[in-house]
């Protein structure tokens, strides 16, 4: 058996999925649990990030996986860990606990149980990189990052808002209209070279098709393709 991380933050809004330490370990046995399985809920800022880098470290060389019982943003924060200390033996899972769960709408939960985590497969996908970070799901610029800052004001007043936050967000940031000077080289899929230059109020290069708590940019988007 690999080893395994469960990550679960206690700052997730827990609007899909409601699951515990208990839940996990009644689905192994004794032994399997005891010298394979590591549980932690997070209890202070960069918990999550801590323990990853200590579990990658502590088993460097074993095939392991790590499950973020969480959002968006604590999964990118753990696919960063991943990505910057151990790419090749280290997989990423996800138990969409958070406020938005955008990045699980690429794939169907429909019949997800805690059970499932016994049958994990593994599967490569594409990541976006900036600078010396990557990115999981979505890189925006302009408006709708204005957006989540009013989201997340809205939230931490009131946490109960959950997905609706972003909808307040969304009529707030209109007051805060720009546009943003972008100059972008891009290549297609045969490697021809397009270059745009322009005022942009809205950009979002896409990994994933949904952010913002379910706003689709990109139908058509893959994360493996």
């Amino acid at each position: 058996m690999r080893k395994m991380l469960f990550i679960l933050s206690s700052m997730a809004g827990k609007t899909e999925f409601d699951i515990n330490e208990k839940d996990i370990e009644k689905i192994y046995n004794k032994k399997d649990f005891e010298e394979n399985v590591q549980i932690i809920r997070t209890s202070y800022e960069n918990h999550a990030t801590d323990a990853a880098k200590a579990f990658i470290e502590k088993y460097k060389n074993y095939k392991k996986t790590i499950i973020v019982g969480g959002g968006d943003g604590s999964l990118n924060e753990i696919c960063n860990v991943i990505y910057e200390n151990d790419l090749e033996n280290t997989s990423l899972g996800l138990i969409p606990m958070g406020t938005g769960n955008d990045f699980s709408k690429n794939f169907s939960y429909k019949n997800f149980k805690v059970e499932s985590l016994l049958n994990l497969k593994e599967k490569k996908i594409d990541l976006i990189k900036v600078n010396d970070k990557v990115g999981i799901n979505v890189l925006s610029l302009g408006f709708d990052t204005v957006v989540l800052e009013k989201a997340y004001e809205y939230l931490d007043k009131n946490p109960s808002l959950g997905k609706k936050a972003y909808f307040f967000g969304v009529i707030k940031a209109l007051k805060y209209l720009s546009y943003q000077n972008l100059s972008l080289t891009l290549y297609d899929k045969n490697y021809k070279q397009i270059k745009l230059e322009d005022e942009f109020l809205l950009s979002a290069i896409c990994n994933g098709g949904y952010y913002g708590s379910g706003f689709n940019p990109a139908p058509s988007a893959k994360i493996d393709d």
